[in-house]
């Protein structure tokens, strides 16, 4: 069953067994870092993400409930984060992820040609939803959350946590649609 192994490691870290954390850390990373790349656009912010959240999850290990899934609550901490460096951006006055993007040189002949996937279309359309949104439908979607931990997770009401889910879907679903409509021949 998953997640037993998880409770017996963090029962090990909190036993003093730091070896155990890391095999928790190890295990979970890819998981963390890859949700924290898709809602900040960048590998170092990314990188400072996930090390943050593996630190506030160690800091906050023995109020952990093992009825709860490992993954779930570090993946928690780790959205909490960033929508912060979300907001924290937005008061400095740092252009939106959507702008930087925008502004960014186009790509090279061979990415061009690696980006041209269905993935890779889905990927785009994800990281042009409004924030809230697009965390919504990455918890929901691609963590597999429920509905309530979603609302946990972005510390909203549940039917808050399911209308963004459902905006941010009918947004993709529109803009993929879009995509197909101009890449049909004329």
């Amino acid at each position: 069953m998953p997640g037993v192994e998880d409770a017996v490691l963090v029962r090990r870290a909190l036993a003093g067994d730091a070896a155990a954390y890391g095999v928790l850390v190890d295990e979970h990373r890819g998981r963390v870092f890859s949700l924290a790349l898709r809602m900040l656009g960048d590998r170092a912010s990314a990188e400072d993400v996930a090390s943050e959240a593996f630190l506030r999850a160690w800091d906050a290990l023995a109020r952990y409930d093992p009825a709860r899934s490992f993954a779930t609550w570090v993946v928690t901490i780790a959205s909490r984060l960033c929508l912060d460096a979300l907001r924290r951006r937005r008061w400095l006055g740092d252009p939106p992820r959507e702008d930087r993007e925008r502004a960014a040189p186009g790509p090279g002949p061979e990415a061009a040609a690696v980006a041209s996937g269905f993935a890779a279309r889905v990927r785009d359309a994800v990281g042009l939803l409004p924030e809230r949104e697009r965390m919504a439908v990455m918890l929901r979607h691609l963590e597999d959350m429920s509905y309530a931990e979603v609302a946990a997770a972005m510390r909203i009401p549940i039917g808050t946590a399911k209308t963004l889910a459902f905006q941010g879907r009918r947004k993709l679903a529109e803009s993929l649609r879009h995509l197909d409509e101009e890449s049909e021949p004329r």
